[in-house]
């Protein structure tokens, strides 16, 4: 039986490291791209909460996710989580798509507020995303559309909705 060298060695490291790899991606799932469509002129927060058999139907355009948010602010769906987050998320307001058809830009979105964010101009409407909430089985996201000069304001009933939506359930 000849020895095995160490270039062998690497090699069959190697292919080791790149078939785990291949599997972990194949197991992992899907990122999905996401479009939330917003009531027009909507400021205020907005809580998702996921997987509920009587929400809203599953719904796709041009294969993104399509969130399509009430006046209350709360969305009940049937869809699943997104475990691994967003490829894309867009906030936009229904009149800015006509059919399937993106009209002009959505908003901006921010993660958190600094430096940038305080040189817009306090009138631009801005969506800031807050961390995912679960609650045992529940699983919801919640973020809160504003205009910069107001979202200290309507940030503080956040935590009044997110309630009011899993106490709804």
């Amino acid at each position: 039986m000849p020895a095995t060298t160490v270039s062998d060695s690497r090699r069959l490291i190697l292919a080791g490291l790149l078939l785990n790899s291949l599997l972990l991606f194949r197991c992992t799932p899907q990122r999905e791209d996401a479009i939330y469509l917003l009531p027009n002129a909507f400021e205020g927060n907005v809580v998702l909460v996921f997987d509920q058999p009587n929400g809203t139907p599953v719904e796709y355009l041009n294969g993104c996710r399509v969130y399509r948010i009430p006046s209350t602010g709360i969305l009940k769906t049937k869809f699943i989580s997104n475990p691994s987050g967003y490829a894309v998320a867009k906030f936009c307001y229904a009149t800015q798509f006509t059919g399937a058809v993106q009209k002009t830009g959505c908003l901006p979105y921010i993660n958190t507020i600094d430096s940038s964010v305080t040189q817009l101009p306090p009138e631009t409407v801005v969506c800031f995303r807050h961390n995912p909430i679960t609650q045992g089985k529940i699983r919801s996201e919640a973020f809160t559309v504003s205009r910069i000069a107001k979202v200290d304001s309507i940030f503080e009933h956040r935590d009044d909705l997110i309630d009011q939506a899993l106490l709804s359930l």
